[in-house]
């Protein structure tokens, strides 16, 4: 069931742009007929007040005039009439361009001592309004930063799935009013948070960026804040700073651009807190913004997309030695409102092999949940199926996460359950193929429904069915036939021989296998590595709309012993292509 609280927000704060207009004001005054026809020593008195009022700094063209009101009425109060007008007339004057809208969520950016008199007192999260003061810088950009914020600011522990929606609501809501978006964002958190938005906001042709700090902005004079701040928005609006957009969610911090499907949080307290180990970075920021193009995704032709219904009703295991000997695996996976797991496996996919506590989780998934592995260790990948050794996991449908960090397998699969709770099937393709860049590989499958059955020296077919695959062969990075629920009786020989020919009768090589027996319930699957023939399997679509769509059938032949046969519950043709 999908989480729909609401989060309270503030209404939109607009930036009044008032350090900018200070100047428009003097030369709108001074344009106005009740300016010229004062007295020559009186313009000057004026024009004094005007310099008094540059050299000021205010939070609000309200509390800009009110002081102004103030100090030139003593001077000349025949200009009280002209001085709303002259307002209006700066503001109008102001270049009107696209803006940044800041959606401030808490966290240290913006946080400051409870007792202002004691600088030890706990932190708390001050308004939105308190850490714009304390970054003048905000008014040398040139364009209107404005912001939403959360009511009760938070600090990063207390961000879950309701905010993600606030934000992507927020986003959706005012998408085509600014260039781009900056969420401000404890860091515990943030690889959630910017990995859950990707999944969220789906066709973006604009910069989503999450920042924060490790040392809070507002009355700490040496701080991380205010830079993170300034490039964050500085990279949400791309053609005000002349920068190649980066139309997707990332995270901004320190010197370091990360995409935030693939960010992971790697120190506490270093300026360069967050890393993608898995991925290169998008960019840097030094001296200059650099910008890594060939790795930017595309900027999507088609109207942003929001899935903003999750599914909360998953957790993340890890594995540690004696897991296997303890009852609290069972009692989790019992859970009948547990709809899915993130399984984070020792090293490339690895976890104990006794079959009791395999069952453990063949059962939760055959009861309609959904298993994703990924590595516990901070770079490498799960690709199961890809080697032999990882079929006692895909026999009991668990399914591999590659690359994936643990927090986004664990976000990738609220937003599927949410987006298709009734659709297990569809959950577990998408789970496998990259949406916005998350991970490195995609599963491809071709499914061939049936059992089927071959004795020595006979053949059998598996029905040609329309190939699901890719049109580029150098991405293609293995092809893995799978017989599912295999036995082989070998005849009492050592081995049998399988022979493969495609429909057409392309030549697939013959394959020595041992005998393949029915351990269990589940079964246990043959696998057949057909990668050096991969260029058989390209996608050759023509295109046509009759739906002339490529189709690959296969017969097998078994030889060996006179009692030697071969039998399945029916086949899969695994294609892992690089994103």
């Amino acid at each position: 069931m999908a989480d729909n609280t609401q989060v309270a927000i503030t209404d939109l704060e607009q930036d009044d742009r008032i350090d900018e207009m200070q100047g428009y004001f003097a030369r709108a005054l001074q344009a106005e007929s009740g300016y010229q026809k004062l007295a020559t020593d009186k313009k000057d008195q004026v024009n004094g007040v005007l310099d008094q009022l540059r050299s000021m700094r205010f939070d609000s063209a309200a509390s800009f005039q009110a002081v102004a009101d103030s100090l030139l009425a003593p001077v000349a109060p025949d200009l009280a009439p002209y001085l709303q007008i002259a307002l209006s007339n700066a503001q109008a004057d102001l270049p009107q361009t696209l803006g940044v809208l800041v959606i401030y969520a808490g966290g240290t950016i913006g946080s400051a001592p409870k007792d202002p008199e004691d600088p030890d007192s706990p932190q708390v999260v001050m308004p939105w309004k308190d850490l714009k003061n304390a970054a003048p810088q905000l008014s040398a950009l040139g364009y209107p930063v404005d912001a939403i914020s959360f009511v009760e600011p938070l600090d990063s522990c207390n961000v879950g799935p309701a905010h993600w929606r606030t934000m992507a609501q927020i986003v959706q809501q005012y998408y085509a009013d600014y260039a781009g978006f900056v969420i401000l964002h404890g860091t515990d958190t943030m690889p959630y948070t910017a990995s859950a938005l990707a999944f969220m906001l789906q066709e973006l042709d604009k910069p989503v960026v999450v920042t924060g700090s490790q040392v809070a902005g507002i009355v700490n004079p040496r701080n991380d804040a205010h830079q993170n701040m300034i490039t964050a928005i500085t990279l949400a609006n791309p053609a005000a700073h002349k920068l190649p957009p980066i139309p997707e969610v990332f995270i901004a911090f320190g010197n370091r651009i990360v995409r935030g499907a693939r960010s992971k949080k790697m120190d506490v307290t270093s300026y360069q807190g967050f890393d993608s180990p898995n991925f290169p970075l998008l960019g840097e920021c030094g001296d200059h913004i650099s910008i890594d193009r060939k790795l930017l995704r595309a900027p999507s032709a088609l109207p942003l997309a929001v899935f903003d219904q999750m599914d909360t009703h998953v957790i993340t295991l890890e594995m540690f030695p004696g897991i296997q000997d303890a009852d609290i695996v069972k009692r989790i996976l019992a859970d009948e409102t547990l709809k899915g797991v993130v399984l984070k496996a020792y090293g490339a996919g690895n976890i104990p092999t006794q079959p009791e506590f395999l069952d453990l989780f063949g059962g939760f998934v055959q009861r309609g949940g959904i298993v994703v592995v990924v590595t516990s260790v901070p770079t490498g990948q799960v690709v199961m199926g890809l080697y032999e050794t990882s079929q006692v996991l895909l026999d009991r449908d668990l399914i591999g996460g590659f690359d994936l960090t643990a927090e986004a397998a664990l976000c990738k699969l609220m937003v599927l359950l949410g987006s298709y709770p009734d659709d297990p099937t569809t959950v577990k393709q998408l789970m496998q193929q990259s949406l916005v860049g998350e991970q490195g590989l995609n599963l491809l499958t071709t499914t061939y429904p049936g059992a089927g059955q071959v004795a020595s020296n006979q053949q059998a077919d598996l029905a040609a069915v329309s190939l699901h695959s890719i049109g580029q062969v150098e991405r293609i990075e293995r092809v893995m036939l799978r017989l599912k629920q295999a036995q082989l009786d070998t005849g009492g020989e050592q081995y049998a021989s399988l022979s493969l020919t495609l429909q057409d009768g392309t030549d697939l090589g013959t394959y020595r296998r041992e005998a393949v027996l029915a351990a269990d319930a589940i079964g246990a699957s043959l696998a057949i590595d057909l990668t050096r023939y991969r260029d058989q399997f390209v996608s050759r679509d023509s295109g046509s709309k009759m739906g002339n769509t490529q189709r690959v059938g296969f017969r097998i032949s078994l030889s060996g012993a006179s009692g030697a046969s071969l039998s399945w519950q029916d086949a899969e043709l695994n294609l892992y292509a690089q994103d």
